[in-house]
C-alpha cells in the first residue's frame, strides 16, 4: 500500500501532469523526480510518468523530423517495455528515416513478432527490404 502524499507532492504531481500535457517535458520530469525523491513509494508512478514523457518526446521529435531524437526516445521505451509494439514500430520508422535500414528491418521484425497480423508493419518491412537489396 502506498503512503498518502503530502499536499505539496499532490500539487507537484498535478503540475507535472499539466507540464507534460503541454509538452514541457523537462519541467514535468523535474517535478516528478522531486516528488519521488521525497516519497520513494511513488517509484512505479514515476516510472510510468517517465515512459509517458518519453513517448511524447518521441512523437514530438517525429513531428519536427528529428529522427535521431525520436529513435533515442523509442529505444528508451523498448528497453523498459520489451512488449510495446508501438515503440518497436516507432523505433523502426525513426531508423528507416535515418537510412539505417538494417536496424529498421530488425525492429520491424521484433514488432511483427508481437503483432503478426499488422499489415502496416508488413508493408513497411517490404519497403525496408527493398532498400537493403539495393
Amino acid at each position: 500500500m502506498q503512503s498518502p502524499l503530502a499536499p505539496t507532492d499532490s500539487i507537484n504531481w498535478n503540475t507535472a501532469q499539466l507540464y507534460l500535457s503541454i509538452g514541457r517535458l523537462n519541467q514535468a520530469l523535474t517535478l516528478a523526480y522531486e516528488v519521488v525523491q521525497r516519497e520513494p513509494t511513488q517509484q512505479e508512478v514515476y516510472l510510468n510518468f517517465c515512459l509517458k514523457a518519453m513517448r511524447l518526446g518521441a512523437e514530438f521529435a517525429e513531428e519536427i523530423e528529428d529522427h535521431g531524437k525520436a529513435a533515442f526516445y523509442w529505444e528508451q521505451i523498448t528497453q523498459r517495455q520489451t512488449q510495446n509494439v508501438e515503440a518497436w514500430y516507432g523505433l523502426a520508422v525513426a531508423k528507416a528515416n535515418l537510412q539505417d535500414f538494417r536496424a529498421a528491418d530488425a525492429f520491424l521484425r521484433r514488432a511483427l513478432q508481437l503483432d503478426p497480423s499488422n499489415q502496416k508493419m508488413r508493408n513497411m518491412l517490404q519497403g525496408v527490404q527493398v532498400h537493403l537489396r539495393n
